[in-house]
């Protein structure tokens, strides 16, 4: 099976270089062929910057290049010869990559990618997941350890780097419904099922949609293999278009498999309460609340339900002490 990394650039040179970086230190990209593929600016207000960043790009790529190409099966670069905009391009880049690759990893040009991204998605590729029916891609990102907006103190994130590493997380996988716009790796047959509508205007939520109703998925690691590090990025498609205060979803992706030792087994699907785990993870709650102290005699006995996490774990020293 020849595979490939698609990295979709335009106007952000910083995070790109970033990216690059990322992809050097991953296990396994000698089996990759590396493909950046730009778009070009259109003709606008701020056209100038956007050529002079897009050139920046360019130079970036050649100097990837010509530093690290020997780290990949080859590298290529090309950009469309007009402006496409964000779901077009994809849909052309891919379109042009699965003439070649049979299975394809995604990116936009402002992600991170852990050390074992490559090799994770790949082996959950050689593991026949995306031949199930109901899964179109697999995701980098997580849901999981995500703390969206909120800071996270210091000992919040040792606490879950801990419990992490204690219950072995880095080695699952869950089935979510819905495709990830930034960053997803699919195979040629599953491009077939949902490039065509990737590639409308506001494609990615197209896909989204199209997951709800007859019950697809995308298969998402609940350590993340890959961050979003551009939601705020000036230059960015969210802030150009909404502006910074109204982008939606911002990510903080605060745990990823670089925190923690690399798994020894294959990936496994997680059969564990994945409501708890969400909880614990990113609404930012204790991992382990310790149980409350019977009460004596009749002391009215108050319970927060929206800061306990389970009424009846509480309530049995309360009954059984009795």
């Amino acid at each position: 099976m020849s595979s490939a990394i698609l990295v979709q650039c335009f106007v952000k040179p910083d995070t790109l270089a970033g990216l690059c970086e990322s992809l050097v230190r991953c296990d396994g990209s000698e089996s990759f062929h590396l493909i950046f593929w730009s778009d070009v600016p259109a003709p606008g207000a701020r056209m100038d910057h956007y050529r002079a960043r897009n050139r920046d790009v360019q130079h970036t790529v050649e100097a990837f290049t010509r530093d690290h190409g020997h780290r990949f099966a080859s590298v290529t670069f090309s950009r469309n010869e007009t402006n496409q905009g964000t779901c077009a391009t994809c849909r052309t880049a891919l379109d042009a990559a699965f003439l070649i690759h049979d299975f394809v990893i995604f990116t936009e040009d402002d992600t991170i990618f852990a050390k074992d991204a490559l090799l994770w998605l790949a082996t959950l590729a050689e593991q026949g997941v995306l031949e199930q029916p109901d899964v179109l891609a697999l995701a980098g990102e997580s849901i999981f350890f995500d703390s969206r907006t909120r800071p996270v103190s210091p000992a919040h994130i040792a606490k879950a780097h801990e419990i992490a590493a204690a219950r072995d997380l880095g080695l699952y996988y869950v089935r979510l419904n819905f495709v990830p716009s930034t960053c997803f790796a699919t195979t040629r047959d599953k491009w077939r099922v949902f490039g065509a509508l990737r590639g409308q205007p506001r494609g990615g939520e197209g896909v989204c949609r199209l997951c709800e109703e007859p019950g697809l998925h995308a298969v998402f690691p609940v350590v993340a293999r890959v961050k979003d590090s551009g939601m705020l990025h000036e230059d960015g498609y969210s802030v150009r278009v909404l502006g910074k205060e109204n982008v939606p979803e911002v990510k903080n992706t605060y745990l990823t498999s670089d925190d923690l030792p690399l798994p020894a087994e294959k990936p496994r699907p997680f059969t564990g309460n994945m409501g708890r785990l969400y909880e614990e993870s990113v609404e930012l709650r204790d991992f382990e609340a310790p149980a409350p102290a019977i009460m004596p005699g009749r002391v009215p006995w108050k319970l927060w339900c929206f800061s306990l996490r389970n009424f009846g774990d509480a309530l049995t020293p309360h009954i059984l002490g009795r």
